[in-house]
């Protein structure tokens, strides 16, 4: 699941009915909620692309190096979201989604190393918010 899409989030509960220092209790919050990620993912995009773990995304279109497209399985309501992205690997690797190819089912990412080639990042870590 994302962060915390129709599941609960724990809070520490300052009533004076729980003066006595019960454990924080949780408040629901629904998958719709505008504060609720819509899409997560960790991955190796070295070779083939080796999902670890993930919620909302179907599967990752390697376009060649340093170029992948993650495609979700139920698409943003629009193209108006927005991301984080790293990756990790020998180098310094920056991930960022071009402006062009963004579509509500698909992020596109181009990563680069410090020196600016192309490159498939041992760790790429994604979350999509909207």
């Amino acid at each position: 699941m994302g962060l915390y899409p129709g599941g609960s989030v724990p809070v520490h509960d300052h009533s004076s009915a729980n003066q006595g220092g019960a454990l924080p209790r949780s408040v629901a919050i629904p998958s719709t909620d505008s504060a609720a990620l819509k899409a997560w993912i960790n991955y190796d995009s070295s070779g083939t692309p080796t999902v670890r773990a993930s919620f909302n995304v179907s599967s990752i279109t390697d376009n060649g190096s340093g170029d992948q497209d993650v495609n979700l399985t139920t698409a943003l309501t629009d193209a108006n979201w927005t991301v984080g992205a790293c990756g990790i690997g020998s180098d310094f690797i920056c991930v960022n989604t071009p402006a062009s190819g963004q579509t509500s089912s698909k992020i596109k990412l181009r990563m680069f190393t410090d020196s600016g080639a192309l490159t498939n990042p041992s760790t790429v870590m994604l979350v999509v918010a909207r």
